[in-house]
């Protein structure tokens, strides 16, 4: 099943991204890499405030650094870069970690000009808050009991085992506990657009969240992950917490997260990962070995829409209704796909959603979730059209 995705306008501050609010107490500087050489402050170039370039000379400049921030784009000194863009006498640069060091270091490992300004996060905020891992049979789980602490990437699973409508952004959060025992929020590349998508019933998603170890290194430990959802359009914050171990001891694949037996619903572990691995596949490629079939084949439908016919008091036409046929046949996410009128596009959705349950696709031999349209044939009460037909 192809996820449908809701564009959602998000006020944003030029090179400014949104963030939850963090606790107004005391910050803490962030931990510079052991890599890095603490470089002066007073050894950083200073800005050219004398002389004032012209937009000409600052899109050239923009284009140049772009050029070698691709080039770069890889190094921790490039991975630091959040993002920049040409202001009214200047080139913003925002950094995650936005210390003297990490500004030194981009000017000498991607590029250096007098017109630069950096802007971003010089020291951690706390990040105390905490959350269920769950709520309402939607759950939020980590992919394996632990990663080495070297990992770049660890991945999280969204499972909605509701009969809920739950959809989902993609920002997230990860929370650290420093030194002193303080949680503190680890610094993000984060978006300025965001969008959601719906999870259905039954159905799974994969979060991937990039960490920086060399960056902002977390170490060894247990952390927190938090992302928002909305489930039937209350937004609710879950937390799933997971360790980081030192890579030296932690192999490179570890055991995976037991699944609860609500999400499971009877099903044995393998078979599920089997099921949500055809799942994915299919969303991939947009293929499915099996299309669903209303139970006896297209004659069958035609001849239960002719048993629930749907009239109105206008012209006669069509309505296609679109839905998706879940793994074990029931309909879901019924909408209107092509209208005609209001009360012919209500009946129409209401003598869709009274079908029997549907033979579901299959991929690999698994049942997986599929789009299906229903073009409801809708016919006229009134003498006029009657008489006209």
């Amino acid at each position: 099943m192809k996820l449908h995705l809701i564009t959602v306008l998000l006020a944003a501050v030029f090179l400014t991204a949104c963030r939850p609010q963090a606790s107004k107490s005391e910050v803490v500087p962030i931990d510079t890499p052991s890599v890095v050489r603490p470089v002066p402050a007073d050894t950083l170039p200073k800005p050219d405030t004398a002389r004032i370039y012209t937009y000409k000379e600052l899109e050239e400049i923009n284009d140049e650094l772009l050029r070698r921030w691709e080039a770069t784009r890889h190094t921790p000194a490039g991975r630091n870069c959040a993002g920049f863009g040409i202001g009214a006498s200047t080139i913003h640069i925002r950094l995650m970690v936005n210390t003297p060091e990490w500004q030194s270091r981009f000017r000498r490992e991607v590029m250096d000009s007098p017109v630069f300004t950096f802007e971003g996060d010089a020291v951690l905020p706390e990040l105390a808050a905490t959350a269920p891992p769950s709520s309402g049979d939607v759950y939020l789980l980590p992919e394996r009991e632990a990663w080495p602490d070297t990992v770049r990437q660890v991945r999280f699973l969204l499972c909605n085992a509701s009969e809920n409508r739950v959809t989902y952004g993609l920002g997230s959060d990860v929370a650290f506990r420093d030194a002193g025992g303080t949680w503190r929020r680890m610094p993000t590349n984060y978006a300025i657009a965001d969008i959601l998508c719906m999870l259905d019933t039954d159905a799974v998603t994969t979060f991937s969240q990039t960490l920086y170890p060399d960056i902002c290194p977390l170490g060894p430990g247990t952390h927190r992950y938090f992302h928002e959802v909305y489930i039937d359009g209350k937004r609710t914050t879950l937390m799933a917490t997971f360790r980081l171990t030192d890579a030296a001891s932690t192999p490179a694949a570890t055991e995976l997260t037991p699944i609860p037996e609500a999400v499971l619903q009877g099903r044995g572990e393998d078979e599920w990962r089997r099921q949500v691995q055809a799942q994915q596949d299919a969303d991939r490629t947009g293929e499915v070995h099996v299309m669903p079939a209303f139970p006896g084949g297209d004659e069958a439908l035609a001849a239960w829409l002719r048993a629930h016919p749907v009239t109105h008091d206008g012209p006669p036409g069509s309505v296609t209704v679109r839905m998706t046929v879940r793994t074990d046949g029931s309909l879901g996410d019924v909408f209107i796909a092509r209208p005609l009128h209001t009360v012919a596009d209500s009946l129409a959705r209401r003598v869709v959603e009274q079908m029997p349950r549907w033979h579901a696709a299959l991929r690999d031999g698994l049942p997986v979730r599929w789009q299906v349209s229903v073009v409801v044939p809708v016919g006229s009460t009134s003498q006029a059209d009657t008489f006209k037909r």
